[in-house]
């Protein structure tokens, strides 16, 4: 427990850190993350190491490398182009791997990079400093809620087969915990930095919400992946808590749906 709180101290100054600078800084953060992450999918998966998972490398830094500039065009273009540079790469090396080593090359990318990718979408948004936050405060808020709410009251397993230790007491006051805690969030940036967006308080809640729910099967999620493979952890980058998959496993999930929910406040008009 103790090597887990030390490694948040040091960790929340560098997050906030990177967020408030964004730019370059946070896509630079972002790709040595993604590229961490896809060592770890990829070991976790490949019994050994393959050539054809460089292609997943590479596809994670053009896709992170276009964010600056982001369109879907673009996305189309890469995604298409190294869909077929894989195929023809198995052509050519068909006695080393198959199409499974393809699919999981591709899945890497998607699971890791391309979910990733959604911290620095966020970011880019109006006040997306701002908004950023839930992203952590949803799936880290939830989890350490999570695990007091389930020390204290835990008695019904939540999905023992995938996670021993979760209980459906913990995972409710997971996420009543991370609602409460972007409530506080949002009344405070709101106080302080004079939000002018209309309902940014409301929509704070629903975000962390809806998040901290999919952050949790987000880690449900890592965790059947673990199972698969027989590991316990994906790696030990990060002293009390295993390998970087295992700190963001949630987080894959609640960058995404956070990008979705704010487009759409955004169509109807529940932030202006």
């Amino acid at each position: 427990m103790l090597k887990r709180i030390l490694t948040a101290l040091f960790g929340l100054p560098l997050v906030f850190f990177l967020i408030h600078k964004g730019g370059l800084v946070l896509q630079g953060a972002v790709f040595i993350c993604a590229m961490i992450g896809l060592n770890e999918i990829y070991s976790a998966m490949s019994k050994n190491k393959l050539r054809i998972n460089v292609l997943g490398y590479l596809l994670s830094g053009a896709y992170i490398f276009i964010l600056n500039n982001f369109t879907f065009k673009k996305f189309i273009i890469i995604s298409s182009a190294f869909i077929i540079i894989t195929l023809i790469f198995l052509v050519f090396d068909y006695k080393k791997i198959n199409i499974i080593d393809c699919i999981i090359m591709l899945f890497g990318f998607f699971y890791v990079s391309f979910l990733l990718s959604f911290i620095i979408l966020v970011r880019k948004q109006i006040y997306g400093e701002f908004f950023t936050w839930l992203i952590f405060i949803s799936a880290w808020g939830c989890d350490t809620c999570a695990y007091f709410f389930g020390k204290i009251f835990g008695r019904k397993k939540l999905i023992p087969g995938l996670s021993p230790k979760k209980t459906v007491e913990g995972a409710i006051g997971g996420s009543l915990g991370a609602t409460f805690l972007g409530f506080i969030y949002a009344f405070l940036i709101s106080y302080f930095y004079k939000i002018k967006h209309n309902n940014f308080l409301l929509a704070c809640v629903i975000i962390c919400f809806v998040g901290s729910v999919l952050a949790q099967l987000g880690d449900l999620a890592a965790s059947a992946i673990k199972r698969y493979n027989n590991l316990k952890d994906y790696g030990k980058i990060f002293p009390g808590h295993g390998g970087f998959l295992d700190r963001f496993d949630s987080v894959l999930f609640t960058g995404p749906v956070i990008y979705i929910f704010l487009y759409f406040m955004q169509k109807i008009n529940i932030l202006g």
